[in-house]
C-alpha cells in the first residue's frame, strides 16, 4: 500500500495559510486539495514529475472545482510546485520510494533522486552567469606581526642530548637550570636523552620533555631517605656553632686536638 508523510505543522504552516488566502478557502481545506494530489501523484506519477498533466488534470485530482490555471499558478507561486514538478516530494515519498525500489530497481530510484537534485541545483550554466567576474589579485604589502614572530621563535624547540632526543626551547632550557642547577639540569636533560634513545616505546609517552625532566627530578628527591631526628638536632647543633665561633667554624674545631682545648 503507497503512503506519504504528512506532518503536524502543515496545517499552520505559512506557504499553506498564504495559499488559502488567495485561493478563499479554509487552511484545512486547501490541506486536503494538497493531499488529494499528492495520493494521486504517488499513484501515477511517483517520481512527482506532473509535466504531461494539463493544469485541469492537476485541478482535477486535487478535487479543486475553481479555476484550474489559477489553481497551478498559484501553487507554483507558493512553492508548492517547481514548474510542473511537486516541491520536496522526497519529503513527502522519499522514504516509501527507497523501501520500493531499493532492492528492486535501484535505478529507477536514482532517477528519481537525480530528477529532484536537478530542480534544487542550478545548472551550470545559470551559475556561471550568475557568478561575479574575478579581479586579480593584488599583491599582500603587509608586514608580519613582529610580536608574533617573536612568539614563534620562543616555540622553536632545539635538540640537546648526546644523541639529541631531547627537545626543548631555549626558555624552557632556562627554567630548568634555574629550577634545578645547571648540573642537575645537564644531568635530567643526559637521563632523559639515553631513555628516548634505548627505549623507542619512550618516544610516545614522553611528548613534553620540560614537564618530563621535573617529573623525573622531583620523583629522586621524594625517593631521597629523610634525616632521622639526631641527624636533624646535630646539623641544629652545629648550625649554632658556627654562628657562636663564626671565626673559627666548627670544621676546624673537630681538627683540633684535646691538648689545644
Amino acid at each position: 500500500m503507497a503512503w506519504i508523510e504528512s506532518h503536524t505543522v502543515l496545517l499552520r504552516h505559512r506557504k499553506l495559510i498564504e495559499l488559502s488566502k488567495d485561493l478563499r478557502l479554509k487552511p484545512v481545506y486547501v490541506m486536503g486539495h494538497l493531499h488529494a494530489l499528492w495520493h494521486a501523484a504517488l499513484e501515477q506519477q511517483e517520481d512527482g514529475d506532473l509535466s504531461s498533466w494539463s493544469d485541469e488534470l492537476i485541478a482535477e485530482l486535487a478535487s479543486y472545482p475553481g479555476d484550474a490555471p489559477q489553481f497551478v499558478r498559484l501553487l507554483q507561486q507558493h512553492k508548492w510546485l517547481d514548474g510542473k514538478i511537486i516541491h520536496d516530494w522526497l519529503d513527502c515519498a522519499g522514504k516509501y520510494l527507497h523501501s520500493k525500489y531499493r532492492n528492486s530497481n535501484p535505478r529507477k530510484l536514482k532517477d528519481i533522486y537525480k530528477k529532484h537534485k536537478s530542480v534544487l541545483r542550478p545548472s551550470k550554466d545559470r551559475l556561471k552567469t550568475d557568478r561575479l567576474p574575478r579581479l586579480p589579485r593584488l599583491p599582500d604589502l603587509t608586514l608580519p606581526n613582529q610580536q608574533d614572530l617573536t612568539k614563534e621563535k620562543e616555540k622553536e624547540k632545539r635538540a640537546y642530548g648526546e644523541f639529541h632526543r631531547v627537545l626543548l626551547t631555549d626558555s624552557e632550557r632556562q627554567k630548568l637550570v634555574d629550577r634545578l642547577g645547571e648540573s642537575v639540569a645537564e644531568s635530567g636533560i643526559t637521563d632523559l636523552d639515553l631513555g628516548l634513545q634505548s627505549k623507542p616505546a619512550y618516544r610516545k609517552k614522553y611528548t613534553d620533555h620540560y614537564a618530563t625532566i621535573l617529573s623525573w627530578n622531583r620523583r629522586k628527591d621524594i625517593a631521597k631517605p629523610s634525616k632521622s631526628k639526631a641527624d636533624l638536632r646535630l646539623d641544629e647543633m652545629f648550625k649554632n656553632l658556627n654562628e657562636a665561633f663564626p671565626k673559627k667554624p666548627v670544621e676546624a674545631i673537630r681538627e683540633t686536638t684535646v691538648e689545644e682545648v
